[in-house]
């Protein structure tokens, strides 16, 4: 995974089609030093996936634009980023140019529910099945009052609900807009016990068609 820094809002090639380049140089370093790939005799840049959370829609809707005939380009993950949601036209265009393309989202905000929805019905007859939505309020992810306070994420959730107690409604908890749009990205734990204790990430992760179980 290779994450993009910002200077003064310029995320530099990343954004750019000398994206898939830098992450082959980067792939090839390294493999030179063994740190990946060490039993193999070359390295290429195989499957790739672009994502992005909240403001960081803006990038990625400019690397996914500059980007969208990469045939390595196999996945979007974008946790509540309205700016990609909003063009659709960017996103339908990818998604229809290759089978097998999807987008794979999460949202906080409901108006980026709706966007989704609408990208999701766009695309049902072009690229049937290339819009993946994982609500945000979904039954099978719980909201835990017992985390500790002094957790950033499950800390900026307490102090907007300034108290919780045991009968609270979860969709009480969802109802607040900071706790929602965290929880696109981080999510909580799973209730079911089947799930053996994973975060919504994890699993998000999981049902992604670049995970290769250990």
């Amino acid at each position: 995974m290779a994450s993009a820094r910002s200077s003064g809002g310029d995320y530099g090639d990343a954004t750019t089609p000398a994206l898939p380049l830098r992450l082959q140089q980067m792939l090839r370093a390294l493999w030179g030093y063994r740190h990946v790939g060490a039993a193999a005799d070359t390295i290429h840049l195989g499957r790739l996936a672009l994502a992005g959370y909240s403001a960081g829609g803006g990038p990625l809707r400019q690397a996914l634009a500059a980007n969208r005939g990469l045939d390595a380009l196999q996945e979007v993950w974008a946790f509540d980023t309205e700016a990609l949601f909003m063009d659709a036209p960017l996103v339908k265009t990818w998604l229809d140019g290759k089978k097998g393309r999807v987008l794979r989202a999460t949202y906080g905000k409901v108006k980026n529910g709706t966007y989704l929805e609408a990208l999701r019905r766009r695309t049902e007859t072009s690229s049937p099945g290339s819009v993946v939505v994982a609500p945000s309020s979904d039954a099978f992810w719980s909201f835990k009052p017992s985390a500790l306070p002094q957790d950033s994420w499950w800390g900026a959730c307490l102090q907007e609900l300034h108290s919780i107690d045991a009968g609270r409604a979860q969709a009480e908890s969802f109802g607040k807009g900071t706790c929602r749009h965290a929880f696109a990205m981080f999510g909580g734990q799973a209730r079911l016990p089947s799930s053996g204790g994973r975060t919504f990430f994890e699993d998000f992760l999981r049902g992604s068609t670049l995970h290769i179980p250990a």
